[in-house]
């Protein structure tokens, strides 16, 4: 049902230290690497060195981001491709930087092997981009461009089928029953060829416009192909998405209320929700009557945020089937990365670090009170009475689970 690319990582470690529990788990510290240094390009490309490194602190501090690191979900995983996709298409420069928009090909690939919700959170960002680039009406006006040089083409034919009868003829039992059937091996053969003309032959050292376009058209082969080898051989998988997503007998629903109630209470949690919303007031004032023209100049990485944010939220929340707080996850980054750049602005210097550091003290305070058993006796602390019920002013929901509290208890069990 699930792209294979998570459990592959886990089978690899399972190979060098054992099957066990926590080895399957140790697949998240790549996957964290990765977006914690992600995380930190985008921010230092929005701002500076500051608000990079105080971005990918407060992100490790995000209680759904520490909460999921400890589980094999995919939504951990997810985040952080999503996040270097991001990431990766800002360093392009609208598809002017050759390197990192074909490594962004490669990102989505992996990022699409993982979970296909990808397509939710870097869609907006993506079109924002390639609106930006101009690559589309060039590409109108000089649709020539996209011919390849035919003896270069040729090679690269000849060595893609000469690959793919090599994958796929051992299988040709499996690939006779598949639904894509006879049409996978000129599928695979085209994309391949595709994708070693755009890194060994496609032109390199262009200008403008016109080179922008071959970036963006060599990273999306790169993409494309790396998508295929598992969707083209799974297309079972959209029925199945079809009936999760929008199918269910439960009926459609708007999910608008259901997911910010989950980001405010469980993944961003009550202290950075009202940080969050402090932060935008403080900076809305900041602005003044400049607020205008401040929107006005704001840069391709300030869109890139709020597009992958909003856009995201739309897909997930509309006329949906099925809704987890975990879904929204890949879109937590850029919170984090404006409350930093937001901290960061204030003014006078003292009470910028007096609040960076209160900051950061209560966010170690609620991470320890919720990753570890010693500090049990102090949650019930930080709780208030409301209307005779109890408001949590520590992060919570499904997904917030104690180290060894009700369902992790180590004396739960379940008896048949």
């Amino acid at each position: 049902y699930y792209p294979p690319l998570v459990h592959y990582t886990s089978t690899l470690l399972y190979r060098i230290f054992g099957v066990s529990e926590e080895i399957a788990i140790m697949a998240n510290v790549a996957y964290m690497f990765i977006l914690f240094f992600a995380t930190w390009s985008i921010a230092r490309r929005l701002s500076d060195m500051a608000t990079a490194l105080l971005s990918t602190l407060l992100l490790g501090l995000v209680p759904m981001i520490y909460a999921m690191s400890r589980y094999l979900y995919l939504d951990f995983a997810l985040t952080s491709l999503v996040t270097a996709c991001v990431a990766l298409l800002l360093a392009s420069n609208r598809f002017r930087q050759r390197g990192p928009i074909l490594w962004f090909g490669f990102a989505i690939g992996a990022s699409f092997l993982v979970k296909w919700t990808t397509a939710a959170f870097l869609i907006g960002p993506l079109l924002y981009v390639i609106v930006r680039s101009g690559v589309v009406p060039f590409l109108f006006k000089n649709w020539r461009c996209l011919l390849p040089n035919g003896r270069r083409m040729g090679v690269a034919l000849a060595v893609a089928a000469l690959i793919n009868v090599a994958w796929l003829y051992p299988a040709r039992d499996a690939v006779a029953i598949n639904p894509v059937g006879g049409w996978l091996f000129p599928v695979f053969t085209l994309l391949l060829a595709g994708v070693l003309y755009a890194l060994f032959a496609a032109k390199r050292n262009g200008q403008g416009v016109a080179q922008a376009l071959n970036n963006a058209l060599s990273g999306a082969i790169i993409g494309a192909w790396i998508i295929a080898l598992w969707y083209l051989t799974n297309t079972e998988f959209i029925d199945n998405f079809v009936y999760t997503a929008y199918g269910r007998e439960e009926g459609k629903f708007m999910a608008f209320e259901k997911y910010f109630r989950e980001v405010t209470t469980e993944q961003l949690g009550l202290f950075y929700t009202l940080l969050f919303a402090i932060v935008v007031i403080v900076w809305i004032f900041q602005q003044g009557r400049e607020l205008p023209q401040t929107l006005k100049k704001l840069s391709d990485t300030g869109w890139v945020l709020l597009i992958w944010v909003v856009v995201a939220y739309l897909i997930f929340s509309i006329n949906v089937s099925l809704a987890h707080s975990r879904f929204v996850m890949p879109f937590l980054p850029p919170f984090a990365i404006w409350m930093a750049a937001g901290l960061l602005s204030w003014q006078p210097k003292p009470l910028r670090w007096t609040a960076i550091g209160f900051v950061l003290a209560i966010s170690i305070v609620q991470f320890s009170l919720i990753s570890f058993e010693e500090t049990s006796d102090w949650r019930a602390r930080f709780t208030l009475p409301s209307a005779g019920q109890e408001i949590d002013l520590l992060a919570n929901g499904f997904f917030i689970q104690y180290p060894a509290s009700n369902v992790t208890d180590p004396g739960y069990a379940l008896a048949d």
